[in-house]
């Protein structure tokens, strides 16, 4: 039976003997142009005939959900003639069978018509390895291809290279987490040479050193429109920023740049301000995790008033200091379009946060602003929360965890975060609100239009302040989230905190109480608590019904 394109068509049907295996199945879709054909649990001895109704179709995407049984069905079936209407194929997360691999590569080399294949996190052998990398020339539309975290290592990305060369129609390539090393990195830069409309290249979480970063910076000159570059957590030095500033000189039209979790001093970021001038469309830089300390931070900044596009500046964990941290800003402030500005782990400091708090006056398009673990105390919070107010209407996420604010910085700020009209979410977490800070939030909770996540684990709450937050939840309009961990909080306190989860409830949408930083928890968990005298499975088996709607 066939249905209008508009429509769901569920003619793949599996046989009895593997509807067990499939009863998680309901993500697996073979989807074909704008038609879906779902995976079902269906009695059906042959699938054949079903697919054989991708034949009506020009174009066919077929997505496995990780789920090694669908992939047995496909590798399976005697009738392939969709083979060559596929265009973008997804068994990423499949743990392969022996075999399978070569039985893939097969598959691809009648997939002429193939532009995606996505191979993330797979688990094969090397010679299932070696057969599918074989087997990508056999694909001269290919343009997308993501290995991240299959170990592909130096042997792999020899096997790999013959075949990428060939890829001439490649846009985009993921080779993250792969143990790449500066060997394996000369393979690579010598198969990508070829590979000229390259617009996007990841290859973080390797090892590539400033060896390997030399190799990659003489293949840069060949991607003239390239726009995202990602070499995080690759333990490059200076030497190796050195090298590739000279090679990024040739990428005029890059967008994202990612060297977080690097080795980089003062001089790497003296390197890459000199190529900062010639990427005038520059919108993201990750430079964070460094030791540019001040002066790195500052040449690099320095250089950063020709890219007029930036919004997002990440310079997390440098050695910054309070002086650092004035002199960034009296430069940054001739960057108004910035949106997203992350400092922490930098020694900013009162002195540094009053810094801030005049930068932020020529920032008016901030949306997120980073500022946890930079011992920031009542003061500097006062500040910010000040200039966040009045400078920076369209704030939406506020970091300051891990600070020394104490419950007058934290009255203060909670005063300015309820007027902030369209924040969303607030991370206090290791802070001293104590009682008299939570009382205010509470009232900011109830204020506040937007808030959605708050996060206040490690504050000396105590019962009078979980119970000042506890009318805060229930009278909030838009409260998901709540995060109040290791803060002394005892079964009474904990039952009003249910109680008004309840309350908000019946209002709205369910609220997340969690005493962990998992967005993912559904149920109160005051892990942490331990005056709540083992009652913690008293309030997640009562709250399940709440949060899950039962």
């Amino acid at each position: 039976m066939f249905f209008p394109p508009e429509r769901v068509v569920a003619g793949l049907r599996v046989c009895t003997q593997v509807r067990e295996a499939l009863q998680s199945c309901e993500n697996i879709l073979l989807q074909a142009s704008k038609n879906v054909v779902q995976l079902s649990d269906s009695a059906s001895p042959d699938i054949s005939a079903d697919l054989a109704q991708l034949d009506q179709f020009s174009k066919v995407q077929i997505q496995l959900g990780g789920n090694t049984t669908a992939l047995q069905l496909l590798l399976n079936t005697s009738e392939k003639k969709w083979c060559s209407k596929v265009t973008r194929l997804d068994v990423s997360g499949i743990e392969f069978e022996r075999g399978d691999g070569r039985q893939v590569g097969k598959l691809l080399q009648r997939c002429k018509s193939l532009s995606s294949i996505d191979l993330q996190r797979i688990s094969v052998g090397q010679a299932g390895k070696s057969s599918i990398f074989a087997s990508l020339h056999s694909c001269p539309k290919l343009r997308k291809i993501n290995m991240y975290g299959i170990a592909i290592r130096k042997l792999g990305v020899e096997k790999l290279s013959p075949s990428l060369s060939q890829c001439t129609a490649l846009t985009e390539l993921n080779l993250g987490w792969n143990s790449i090393e500066s060997g394996g990195m000369l393979y690579l830069a010598n198969a990508l040479k070829h590979c000229i409309h390259i617009t996007t290249l990841s290859l973080q979480e390797n090892q590539l050193s400033n060896v390997g970063a030399n190799h990659l910076a003489a293949v840069l000159p060949h991607f003239k429109g390239l726009r995202s570059l990602d070499i995080s957590w690759n333990s490059i030095g200076d030497d190796g920023a050195a090298a590739l500033s000279q090679g990024l000189g040739s990428c005029l039209q890059l967008y994202s740049l990612n060297m977080n979790e690097n080795l980089l001093t003062h001089c790497g970021g003296a390197s890459l301000a000199k190529v900062m001038p010639f990427l005038t469309e520059l919108g993201e830089l990750s430079v964070g995790f460094n030791h540019f300390g001040n002066d790195g931070a500052t040449s690099l900044c320095s250089a950063l008033s020709t890219c007029l596009s930036l919004h997002t500046l990440d310079l997390r964990s440098n050695n910054i200091s309070a002086d650092g941290t004035g002199t960034l800003s009296s430069i940054l402030c001739l960057c108004p379009s910035l949106r997203i500005l992350r400092l922490a782990g930098n020694k900013i400091e009162d002195d540094g946060a009053r810094h801030i708090s005049v930068l932020l006056q020529s920032l008016p398009r901030l949306v997120e602003l980073d500022c946890g673990w930079t011992s920031i105390g009542s003061m500097g919070a006062l500040k910010l929360g000040q200039a966040l107010l009045a400078a920076c209407p369209s704030l939406r996420k506020l970091s300051l965890c891990g600070n020394s604010i104490q419950p007058e910085g934290v009255i203060g700020l909670a005063d300015a975060i309820s007027q902030c009209q369209l924040l969303t979410s607030l991370n206090l977490s290791g802070n001293a609100a104590g009682p008299r800070g939570a009382a205010a939030l509470g009232r900011a909770l109830a204020e506040s239009p937007a808030l959605k996540s708050v996060e206040l684990s490690w504050n000396m709450v105590g019962d009078e302040g979980a119970a000042a937050l506890a009318k805060g939840v229930a009278k909030s309009r838009s409260l998901e989230r709540l995060d109040l961990g290791w803060n002394k909080i005892t079964q009474r306190s904990g039952e009003m905190l249910m109680e008004s989860q309840r309350t908000l409830r019946a209002r709205c949408s369910a609220v997340k109480l969690s005493a962990l930083a998992d967005c993912g928890q559904t149920h109160l968990n005051l892990t942490g608590n331990e005056e709540l005298g083992g009652c913690e499975a008293c309030f997640e088996t009562a709250l399940s019904g709440v949060v899950g709607g039962g």
